[in-house]
């Protein structure tokens, strides 16, 4: 089995963010090469099966990444191929977040706030710990997306949909 990546490149640009659909393509890359050196098998299921413990035992990659490479193939078999093959994803543990030792505790964000000079800086740093919003999606920020008279900062999640945040208290000095 060969993989149709033109055809898949050409359904995924309607569903999948452009980065997603580029990872997406790094994992098909990889995997249609592993079929390429294996050879051809006709039982789809049992051959993403095996790649999933190639990759979990051959490759030695984290339950995550393996995630991400059946996410791939799961979504190749939705936009391309068989939509019946259907793919377990490994579990991946999620550790319990510890305030202090995880994330900085309110009071020490406040402190870092209060400290900053310039209030442009400030105003950064209160609005990421604040919204939870990364860097880029800070720096992508206009002035569009602020709506001031309700203290709330929208921006766009992945697929397109608006998150709004209502600013607190911590932009205050």
């Amino acid at each position: 089995m060969v993989l149709d990546l033109e055809t898949f490149e050409t359904e995924a640009e309607l569903e999948l963010s452009p980065k997603t659909k580029e990872l997406y393509t790094e994992s098909l890359e990889d995997f249609d090469d592993w079929l390429k050196e294996k050879g051809d098998q006709e039982n789809k299921v049992e051959m993403v099966k095996e790649y999933r413990r190639h990759l979990l035992k051959g490759r030695e990659l984290s339950k995550s990444s393996i995630s991400r490479h059946i996410s791939a193939i799961k979504a190749y078999f939705r936009l391309v191929e068989d939509k019946t093959v259907k793919v377990r994803l490994p579990r991946v543990e999620r550790k319990s977040l510890v305030e202090g030792r995880d994330y900085p505790a309110p009071k020490d964000v406040q402190k870092v706030v209060r400290m900053t000079e310039v209030s442009r800086d400030r105003a950064i740093i209160a609005t990421g710990f604040s919204t939870g919003a990364r860097k880029m999606e800070i720096c992508s920020l206009n002035r569009s997306d602020l709506d001031l008279p309700h203290v709330v900062i929208s921006r766009e999640k992945t697929g397109g949909s608006r998150k709004g945040t209502p600013e607190g208290s911590m932009m205050r000095r």
